[in-house]
């Protein structure tokens, strides 16, 4: 069990990444596509064939990515006018109804997505200036939304921690605010997962002798950040909020 746990981590971490790529990709033609058409349109008043089209499959696309990124960060929009008090009485039963409602979702419009693809693919429908098949987007949709249930998956049964999924108990929490540190990119960090170490926020190794494993993280940017301290983030090594439950 534990092995096809790794394996399915690390097959959806991979997953993160691409999804996230395609993402920003999506973002940049989309700005790149919007920009140039204004121009265009404004300017030499000859707007770009079919932009119209183009930017519908493009914002579609990156809708569908997003909403998959935000299911593995598990940062959906929630109720929370109760949230303090089931958190205090019962964390674990108020974060598993989150996820599941979650995972109910994603699911509900993955399945109308299905619907949607075949039904136009049944009508042939097509976009009416370049002639884009309609079912070839949801086609996307529906992959992108198969991504966000594996993620809703996982948010369900475990804790996202940067890939490392690590059990909350027994953490100690040395403060609960964040720590502002000032990463070099490019260079490698070790994060305490324990709340033992005395170099706060990163490992010095009083992790040995227990369950918890330091997350080993490269920083993809330099410049001032706000490391988790209070080690409850489901975004560590980096600070989510979380600090504000305790």
């Amino acid at each position: 069990m534990e092995q096809f746990a790794s394996f399915y981590n690390t097959f959806l971490d991979v997953l993160y990444r691409a999804v996230r790529v395609f993402g920003a990709v999506m973002l940049a033609i989309l700005i790149g596509l919007t920009g140039t058409d204004v121009f265009m349109r404004y300017t030499f008043n000859n707007p770009v064939l079919g932009s119209n089209e183009m930017i519908q499959f493009l914002l579609g696309g990156m809708v569908f990515a997003g909403f998959a990124l935000v299911t593995a960060h598990r940062t959906h929009i929630v109720v929370s006018l109760f949230e303090p008090f089931f958190l205090k009485r019962a964390p674990g039963l108020y974060k598993g109804l989150i996820a599941g409602f979650n995972l109910f979702g994603i699911i509900a419009i993955t399945f109308i997505v299905v619907r949607y693809a075949n039904f136009q693919y049944l009508m042939f429908s097509e976009t009416e200036i370049l002639e884009l098949q309609w079912g070839d987007l949801g086609i996307a949709f529906t992959v992108l939304g198969a991504i966000g249930i594996l993620f809703g998956i996982r948010a369900v049964k475990w804790p996202r921690r940067m890939g490392t999924y690590v059990a909350p108990q027994n953490v100690v929490v040395p403060q609960k605010e964040p720590i502002s540190v000032d990463l070099e990119e490019g260079q490698k960090y070790a994060w305490c997962a324990c709340g033992r170490s005395a170099k706060q926020p990163f490992c010095d190794g009083s992790h040995k002798g227990t369950d918890f494993k330091p997350i080993v993280f490269v920083a993809e940017t330099g410049g001032l950040t706000n490391l988790c301290a209070c080690k409850r983030s489901d975004n560590a090594p980096f600070c989510n909020g979380r600090h504000r439950d305790l």
